[in-house]
């Protein structure tokens, strides 16, 4: 233990938290939605992780953290205070499992607690007869340093004076009753309510119902918050918030957004709508002019985006799917900084694809999967910063489009209608990533070669998957006569049946050497992603990859 901690002592004290915090919630998690909350948390995670991934306590597997069994024990080990209170779960600076928060409320010995910062629990707190959750609120509300918590209880029982509220920068789950009107909230900065009890607040002779309590409309440190369930909500919630940064709304029946009520929302960075199933159009964009991200997901009956989407200047990724109504996106004029556009299964047909698309500088991904075009109707070859393009799932896709000179990953799986490639990658030198899978291509040996000879590989790993290719049976690879002179790359190929599931873990790294950069060459496992773990570093010093499928 003492060995493995010797790079732990090296971090900063930041850095330490953050790398126990991913021990006991994280490991194995998803990377992007813990950075929201290592952020609120203070933890600097942009520069916590890299950092933590140069000195190998933890590295990145298909987006999620991924931490080796002994380095979490040791974390584990650390949060317990390293063996000085080993059944004292009072005395640990974090809690998660069923046993400790059990124990903790069996105890009920707590007055004021310095000790606990975090506490994350899935699950009831019954047993023998005794329901626990009560006592647990009762407990936490002595917890004078908590600043992360997340219950997942679905209770409204609560007892005790909040007193926690000052420090808390994260909250989810926690009984909205049991936050009191006039109690400050100074540094929380993420609330999700999607799984609280929500107070009504009504006023006299006053029929319409809004969101409460009132701290929604006084505090002005919260930066994130989501809603759930606004069936019973008659307006949209009077929100007075003007350091909001995320707001997600979704399981709603509102047929609208409250008309006006966005300009309290002047700093809002990303907005995220889902499972709206009666929304018939969005708001005025030119209400939010620092937003950057939009997702609008399974709104059954929008119809319409507001035209304003199409000159707003701040937006960087936008994503609409699973739209099936959807008819009037507006046309893109002025979106110089929009990198990532997502339209998918929205039942796109020759004509519906939103025009200017074209005259996005800067875009780097396109995904257009899942829609009932023949055709693109604008050409690519101006994209020149674009990196990926999916067009997965488009049945009557009759041909694929040329393809831009920078491309990388192109994804066109289950293109039923397309049936050769065509020399539609002749002008992609940087193409390693293709993947054609439930489609039939006649020339699919042509663009194995083209990606070949123009050395794709050379600065990690290619990819090529397709369907319909026979390899011979008893096929050997041959060699040539000292091959290891010119070592190009691996070329592994599988043959694989409808239906398979195949496990593949394959892993290098190599040290750069004078340069001190820790090279992560590639890795692959089980990765089906749009996006590739193809490499980390810019050394030219690597091992190379060929991956054929």
């Amino acid at each position: 233990m003492n060995i493995l901690k010797i790079s732990y002592d090296g971090l900063e004290t930041y850095q330490k938290e953050l790398f126990l915090d991913i021990a006991c919630f994280w490991n194995k998690k998803s990377q992007h939605d813990a950075v929201e909350i290592l952020e609120a948390c203070g933890y600097h995670p942009g520069i916590g992780i890299k950092v933590l991934k140069q000195k190998a306590l933890i590295s990145i597997v298909n987006g999620n953290f991924d931490m080796h069994d002994l380095l979490q024990e040791m974390g584990h080990y650390i949060v317990r205070g390293e063996g000085v209170h080993p059944y004292s779960p009072e005395s640990y600076s974090r809690l998660w499992k069923e046993e400790d928060i059990k124990n903790l409320c069996l105890r009920d010995a707590l007055k004021e607690n310095y000790k606990i910062e975090a506490i994350k629990y899935n699950g009831y707190l019954y047993d023998g007869g005794h329901d626990f959750s009560s006592r647990f609120f009762k407990i936490v509300s002595k917890l004078k340093k908590l600043r992360w918590l997340r219950v997942d209880m679905h209770t409204r029982m609560f007892d005790g004076e909040p007193t926690f509220l000052n420090e808390l920068c994260y909250a989810d789950g926690y009984p909205t009753s049991s936050f009191l009107n006039s109690y400050p909230l100074m540094n929380l900065i993420i609330l999700n309510l999607s799984w609280s009890t929500y107070q009504e607040v009504r006023k006299e002779n006053d029929t319409s119902r809004t969101l409460g309590p009132s701290l929604l409309q006084e505090n002005d440190t919260i930066k994130a918050t989501t809603y759930k369930d606004f069936e019973s909500v008659l307006e949209f919630p009077r929100l007075s918030l003007s350091t909001l940064r995320y707001l997600k709304v979704h399981y709603s029946t509102l047929t609208e957004l409250g008309k006006g009520r966005w300009k309290q929302l002047p700093n809002l960075k990303t907005l995220h709508l889902s499972s709206m199933w009666k929304l018939l159009n969005t708001p005025d964009f030119n209400a939010l002019p620092c937003l950057e991200k939009l997702i609008i997901s399974q709104c059954d009956e929008l119809v319409e985006i507001h035209s304003s989407l199409g000159r707003h200047g701040s937006l960087k990724y936008i994503s609409v799917s699973y739209c099936p109504e959807l008819r009037i996106f507006p046309t893109i004029v002025h979106m110089e900084n929009l990198k990532t556009v997502e339209i998918g299964y929205c039942n796109l047909e020759d004509g519906d694809i939103p025009s200017g698309i074209d005259r996005l500088s800067n875009l780097q991904e396109l995904s257009l999967r899942g829609n009932k075009f023949s055709r693109l109707d604008f050409s690519l070859l101006q994209l020149t910063r674009i990196k990926l393009l999916n067009i997965s799932g488009c049945e009557q896709l009759l041909e694929l489009p040329q393809l831009p000179p920078g491309l990388v990953i192109l994804k066109a799986d289950s293109c039923k209608s397309v049936t050769t490639t065509g020399d539609c990658h002749k002008n992609c030198k940087q193409l390693r990533h293709v993947s054609l899978m439930d489609v039939i291509i006649n020339d699919a040996d042509r663009l194995l070669e083209f990606m070949l000879e123009v050395k794709a590989i050379e600065n990690g790993c290619m990819r090529l998957q397709l369907e319909g290719v026979e390899i011979a049976k008893g096929f050997t690879p041959l060699l040539p006569e000292k091959w290891y002179d010119d070592f190009c790359g691996f070329l592994i190929c599988a043959v694989l049946y409808r239906g398979d599931h195949l496990d593949i873990n394959i892993r290098a790294k190599v040290m750069s050497g004078m340069d001190y950069q820790s090279d992560v060459v590639w890795e692959e496992r089980n990765s089906n992603s749009m996006k590739e773990a193809i490499r980390e570093g810019d050394s030219d010093k690597h091992t190379k990859l060929v991956h054929y499928f």
